[in-house]
C-alpha cells in the first residue's frame, strides 16, 4: 500500500466571527469531503465542558494550515475572534521562512486589518469569481499538504444567504423541483461555491477597485440623502444617523441635523415650527453587576441625561468594567403622529415606551447609531424605558428622540 495512504489528514483550522459561523460550516463540510484535509471549527470541536481558549490555541498550533474568515462583521467584532487572528500569526511566526500557514479569505468587500494586509487573500465575491477561487483554496492546500491537486467529487454546497448585520439564513430550495433540475437561486457575496472542473487563477486585490470607489461615492451621496430626508420628515423605520455623539457637549443642538435649532425650554419649544432634538430629563437609572438586569441593583441614581461616554470604566461605584448591565425610566408627553428616537449605544440595548418593545439589540457587540419611528395614537405622557447591556470594551450610550 503507497506511503501517502498511511499519513494523516492535513488539519485546516478554520477562524470565523459568529455571525459567518453558517458559511464556515459549509466551508468545512466541503473540505471534510476531501480525504486528506480534516479541517477544524470550533463549533463542531469544542465540547462541553472543554475550555474554548485552550482547545482553540492547541488546535492552532496543531493546525497545517490556518483559513480566516473576513467580513464587514468579523472585522468589526470584539472579543474572541481577534485573539484567535493573533494566536494565529504568533503561530505563522514559527513556521520556516516561505510556509504557506494564513489563509485569509474575505467573504465581502471589507477591509483587510492590518495584521493580515500584506498576506495574499482571496475573494470569496463576487459570485462569477467563486468557483476559481475555491479551487484556488485548494491549490494552497494541496501544496501545503505536499500533494497534487485532485478535484472534487462531492456534492454541491447548499447557498448560504447572508444580508448585512443579520445572521445567516438558510435558502430552502423546494421539494418540487425536478430531479437533475437546477433550482434558482440568488447570487450573494456571501454564497459559498460549488465545486468546478477546471480551476482559474482567482483575482487577488490589494487596492480599491472601481466597484469599490463606486460603493463609497454611493454611501457619501446616500447619506446626504438620510440628513435631508430627516429634514422633510421622509425617513423610514431604521436609519443610520452620522455619529459619534460627544458625551462633553453641552449643546444638544450637536446632534442635530444641519438647519434645526438648540433645544430650549418647553414653552419656547411649543412656538417653533423646527422639530426640536430633546433628551428627556430625571431619569432613573438602576446599576446592575451582571448583564442581565438580575438581582437587586447595586447602585440607584438620578441621571438628567442618557448621554455617557465610559471607555470601558464602571459607571459607578461597585461595577466592573465589564459584564455589567443598566435600566433607565422616564416620563415624556406626546402628541398624535410619529416619534423618532436616536439611539447610539455600544454594546446593546432595548427601548421600551409605555410597556411595548420598539426596539431590541439584546446581543450587540459593537457601537450602533439608529433611528426607530414609533406612532402615537392621542396626546398621552408614557413612560420611556432604556436597558444597557455592556460585555467588554469600549461603553457610551445616548438617547434622544424628535417628534416633528
Amino acid at each position: 500500500m503507497p506511503s501517502r495512504l498511511r499519513e494523516s489528514p492535513a488539519s485546516v483550522f478554520i477562524c470565523y466571527a459568529p455571525g459567518d459561523q453558517q458559511v464556515a460550516s459549509e466551508l468545512g463540510r466541503r473540505l471534510r469531503a476531501e480525504s486528506w484535509i480534516d479541517p477544524w471549527l470550533a463549533a463542531d470541536r469544542v465540547l462541553p465542558g472543554q475550555n474554548r481558549a485552550y482547545e482553540i490555541e492547541r488546535a492552532i498550533k496543531n493546525a497545517r494550515i490556518a483559513i480566516v474568515l473576513l467580513s464587514r462583521y468579523s472585522v468589526a467584532a470584539e472579543g474572541e475572534i481577534q485573539k484567535e487572528i493573533r494566536v494565529i500569526l504568533d503561530t505563522a511566526k514559527t513556521k520556516p521562512e516561505g510556509t504557506v500557514f494564513v489563509i485569509p479569505i474575505r467573504l465581502d468587500a471589507c477591509k483587510v486589518p492590518y495584521l493580515l494586509a500584506d498576506m495574499e487573500w482571496i475573494d470569496f465575491f463576487p459570485s462569477s469569481a467563486q468557483d476559481e477561487a475555491f479551487n484556488r483554496l485548494m491549490e494552497s492546500l494541496a501544496v501545503r499538504a505536499n500533494r497534487p491537486r485532485v478535484p472534487s467529487r462531492h456534492p454541491p454546497a447548499e447557498p448560504i444567504l447572508l444580508e448585512p448585520g443579520i445572521r445567516p439564513k438558510r435558502i430552502v430550495v423546494s421539494s418540487d423541483t425536478k430531479k437533475g433540475a437546477q433550482p434558482a437561486v440568488e447570487s450573494h457575496p456571501a454564497v459559498l461555491p460549488k465545486p468546478s472542473g477546471k480551476p482559474k487563477q482567482p483575482k487577488v486585490r490589494r487596492q480599491l477597485t472601481t466597484t469599490q470607489w463606486i460603493a463609497i461615492f454611493s454611501a457619501v451621496i446616500g447619506l446626504a440623502g438620510v440628513i435631508l430626508a430627516a429634514l422633510i420628515g421622509l425617513v423610514g423605520d431604521y436609519i443610520t444617523v452620522n455619529g459619534p455623539i460627544n458625551a462633553t457637549r453641552t449643546a444638544e443642538a450637536a446632534w442635530l441635523p444641519t438647519g434645526q435649532v438648540t433645544p430650549t425650554s418647553n414653552d419656547q419649544q411649543a412656538q417653533l415650527a423646527t422639530p426640536i432634538l430633546t433628551f428627556g430629563s430625571h431619569w432613573t437609572g438602576e446599576y446592575y453587576a451582571n448583564d442581565n438586569l438580575s438581582g437587586e441593583p447595586v447602585a440607584t441614581r438620578d441621571d438628567p441625561l442618557l448621554d455617557f461616554i465610559w471607555n470601558g470604566q464602571p459607571p459607578v461605584t461597585g461595577l466592573s468594567d465589564e459584564y455589567w448591565s443598566a435600566r433607565w425610566q422616564t416620563r415624556s408627553c406626546f402628541k398624535p403622529g410619529p416619534v423618532y428616537f436616536f439611539l447610539h449605544y455600544d454594546d446593546a440595548l432595548r427601548l421600551i415606551v409605555e410597556g411595548s418593545l420598539i426596539y431590541d439589540d439584546w446581543t450587540g457587540q459593537k457601537r450602533q447609531d439608529v433611528r426607530v419611528q414609533y406612532l402615537v395614537g392621542q396626546t398621552d405622557c408614557q413612560t420611556i424605558t432604556v436597558e444597557f447591556r455592556q460585555f467588554g470594551g469600549g461603553s457610551s450610550i445616548t438617547v434622544g428622540w424628535i417628534q416633528p
